[in-house]
């Protein structure tokens, strides 16, 4: 849990920003961003925390298992996950019950004989399994970056999100034409994510708060 505690936000508790804790009375992570709305104002760091999918996860972290075992500091990290809170909620609630009690977090697997070689997709169902396979692969790398010892497996997950990226590219070579799930559009050739840049931009302006 210590690696959590590392990186920007640590400064943010030094400035008083984040409230005091104890074990009975875990601070709310969306009041602290209102906190930090408050003190900072509408900087850059406070557009993306406001941004709807962060404040999507931060109402998931505030759930009272994950408040009672994740600091809020960490809770605020964890916010940044790169999953969806509505499509990988089930991803996203074992990665916070790993963490919450330490125990290893599972792979999430891309088999060679499903996504390696010459395989392709031959469906949009297909396709988007794939594509939320990376998303959770990528979730992986991420997570192990600050909870190294639940999230021990970044070489193996690196190999599994390659292999996957390589099965996309393959398929969208062969015809099958992707559309980002925000706006219907179609993606460019080589693109692996499921949102399109503009959409993906647009969900960092304003205050959203």
């Amino acid at each position: 849990m210590q690696a959590a505690h590392q990186g920007p936000f640590n400064r943010l508790g030094a400035l008083g920003l984040f409230p005091r804790e104890s074990e009975w009375t875990p601070a709310p992570l969306l009041e602290t961003l209102e906190r930090i709305r408050d003190r900072v104002g509408n900087s850059g760091l406070v557009r993306f925390v406001l941004s709807p999918d962060f404040h999507e996860k931060a109402s998931f972290l505030d759930r009272k298992e994950f408040r009672r075992h994740i600091p809020v500091e960490c809770r605020m990290q964890l916010a940044g996950v790169p999953l969806d809170a509505e499509r990988d909620s089930a991803e996203l609630e074992h990665a916070l019950r790993s963490i919450a009690s330490g125990r290893l977090a599972p792979l999430p697997s891309a088999p060679e004989s499903q996504y390696g070689g010459s395989t392709r997709a031959a469906t949009d169902r297909e396709a988007e399994t794939a594509e939320r396979l990376y998303r959770h692969l990528s979730a992986y790398c991420w997570l192990h970056f600050r909870f190294p010892e639940q999230f021990p497996a970044r070489e193996e997950a690196e190999q599994n999100r390659r292999r996957c990226a390589q099965y996309l590219i393959r398929s969208i070579a062969r015809g099958l034409r992707r559309r980002c799930r925000e706006c219907n559009g179609i993606l460019p050739f080589g693109h692996a994510h499921a949102i399109c840049e503009p959409c993906y931009r647009g969900r960092f302006q304003g205050d959203y708060y």
